[in-house]
């Protein structure tokens, strides 16, 4: 059976991945930065979600999407699909903090991915990615603040 590898295990999306996933009988490589499994919030998160990352099922691996030689072994066998929800998700972060997690280290996890022979990725995202409005919301008509246009979509991705 081929395993799934989730990024972003510890957070609330990533976590509720891995439950989904695994109450569907599939096999789950779950990853997150080194000690973010033991952190309080991810603790919570898990018994809140009543997701057990001890079950047969599930391999813990930690990796970091801006050190490349620790997102190899993501891929090592027979890897099915990867679901990248990881990301700095933080309206005041530095851009350079930004830049360096959220698009620098998906590059890095991207090309691990293909080295590795990975088929299958879904790209996991949240209203995060429109970042604080520049003008107040009844001026929009409900329309997304900043929307990310799609001639943008691949600017940073190669082939």
């Amino acid at each position: 059976m081929k395993v799934d590898v989730v990024t972003g295990a510890c957070g609330f999306s990533g976590s509720y991945l891995v439950k989904r996933l695994l109450e569907e009988g599939r096999k789950v490589r779950a990853t997150d930065l080194e000690g973010a499994y033991d952190e309080p919030k991810a603790v919570e998160l898990r018994e809140i979600l009543d997701v057990d990352y001890e079950r047969d099922g599930v391999e813990w691996v930690p990796s970091d999407l801006t050190r490349k030689e620790t997102l190899q072994p993501l891929f090592e066998g027979d890897v099915g699909c990867l679901f990248h929800t990881a990301s700095l998700y933080d309206y005041s972060a530095p851009w350079d903090a930004l830049e360096k997690i959220n698009i620098d280290g998906v590059t890095n996890l991207l090309d691990a991915a293909v080295e590795g022979g990975l088929e299958r990725m879904i790209h996991w995202s949240t209203c995060g990615v429109y970042g604080h409005s520049y003008f107040p919301a009844s001026h929009l008509d409900g329309r997304p603040h900043r929307p990310l246009m799609e001639c943008l979509w691949n600017v940073v991705a190669r082939p």
